[in-house]
Formats: C-alpha cells, structure tokens, sequence
C-alpha cells in the first residue's frame, strides 16, 4: 500500500477569459466619455439598475448616448461641458451614479 497517488502533469492550453462587466467601472467610463472631447465606445460594460439610471440622468442632461447592444453604448462627449445647466435626476439608490455626477456637475 502506498500513501501517495502520482498526477501526471497536463499539456500546456490557451484559454482566453472574460470577466463579468461591473456597473461602477461602467459608470466610470461612461462619465469619462462624457467629459471626453469626441465620440468614445465602450464595450463590455454591465448594465444594472445603476448604469440605467446614470444612461438616463445623462441623456437628461443633454449628453448624447446609443446603446446598440447590452454591451456596447458610444457616447459624444462634450470636452468637459455638460450640455444642459438644470435638470431633474432620478438616481434611485445608485451610489456610484450620486457620486460620480454630483462631482461631474460642479463642473457647471
């Protein structure tokens, strides 16, 4: 009797993995894109109640967006203007979406 088993070793693979979208980088590179000067895609983003309510607190506040996917949303940024100067925000209980806009529209 032996108290060992030996394992041979398994040839060598590739494997490519893709993690999850998260809706706080989602939120991030939406608000970065906004803030851009130009046209910006994002790919692989997550959408959650909080991207949905940062989407629509951002078309309220003049920011051009198409979302031609789940996954995959362009938006036309402003070069660091936000277009509108009021504007009634539902934000839900989106943390990410009240920090990040609330900073991004101290800007004016």
């Amino acid at each position: 009797m032996t108290d060992s088993i030996a394992i041979p070793p398994i040839e060598p693979f590739r494997a490519t993995i893709r993690p999850p979208g998260s809706k706080s980088l989602t939120n991030r590179a939406l608000l970065l894109a906004a803030l851009a000067d130009g046209k910006s895609i994002i790919r692989h983003s997550l959408i959650a109640d909080d991207t949905q309510r940062m989407l629509t607190a951002m078309g309220k506040l003049g920011f051009e967006i198409r979302v031609s996917d789940p996954e995959v949303m362009s938006i036309r940024g402003n070069g660091g203007v936000i277009p509108s100067g009021a504007a009634d925000l539902n934000l839900g209980n989106a943390g990410t979406t009240y920090r990040f806009l609330t900073a991004a529209c101290c800007l004016g």
